[in-house]
């Protein structure tokens, strides 16, 4: 198995993309969980596995020229065997409005944690915001920055976690994320006095156009080409860690 890129965005292996879009998109989350009773009747619930997003998507009808570029990234894909990158239009992009910078960890953090100190960075080494940044922004403004079903992903592993509280920075500009599913990974906060980890780097934080880390379902895929010269085609796909 392989990694075979970003099927849309910005970063897409698609010469094409700009014509490619979503008719709709069905959005699921899955949890495993086993649940038994007991003698006297009270249900036992064990979570078996981490939350898996999976989804349906539909295309728009497309010509046989624009739809080729889908049909040879499927091939690439090999059915389920290879992953790759996929944006998912509104879900991938925060909903808050608040001004936001860079995100990075604060604090190490052991996989199986829900909760996530974090903070706002200017650049990617991670120095802090200021008081006040050039157009007058104040951590204490008390601007909503994530929305409860805003998405993110860590930069040190694929898994993509969906905040369920609103998140708003404290007057120092440190705030908690409160996820779900529960880190997957362990990821590395500011060390010390310093503001990057050992290996000299932060973990960041995406928060906009988060990518899924996607397979497609199954082993066959279904092309409908229309005698006009049109296609029709939807996939599904599942998050693969």
């Amino acid at each position: 198995m392989a990694y075979i890129g970003f099927f849309n965005g910005a970063n897409s292996v698609l010469s094409n993309v700009d014509q490619i879009g979503f008719k709709s998109i069905n959005f699921r989350q899955r949890t495993q969980t086993v649940i038994s009773k007991t003698i006297s009747g009270r249900s036992v619930r064990v979570q078996q596995a981490t939350t898996l997003w999976e989804g349906t998507l539909e295309f728009p009808t497309l010509t046989h020229q624009q739809f080729r570029q889908i049909q040879g990234f499927v091939a690439l894909a090999q059915g389920a065997l290879n992953e790759f990158d996929i944006i998912l239009p509104n879900i991938s992009s925060r909903t808050a409005g608040g001004r936001l910078y860079n995100l990075a960890v604060k604090d190490d953090q052991s996989a199986g944690t829900t909760a996530i100190k974090a903070y706002q960075t200017v650049d990617s080494a991670g120095s802090p915001i200021g008081v006040n940044d050039s157009a007058g922004y104040t951590p204490a403004d008390g601007f909503t920055i994530l929305n409860m079903g805003d998405v993110i992903r860590f930069d040190n592993h694929n898994k993509v976690y969906m905040c369920t509280t609103d998140i708003t920075p404290d007057t120092a500009g440190d705030f908690t994320i409160n996820i779900q599913p529960a880190l997957t990974t362990a990821i590395k906060g500011e060390t010390g006095a310093g503001l990057t980890d050992s290996a000299g780097a932060i973990t960041e934080i995406t928060y906009n156009n988060v990518p899924f880390r996607m397979i497609f379902k199954g082993d066959t895929a279904d092309y409908r080409y229309n005698t006009d010269g049109t296609v029709n085609f939807r996939i599904d796909v599942e998050e693969v860690l």
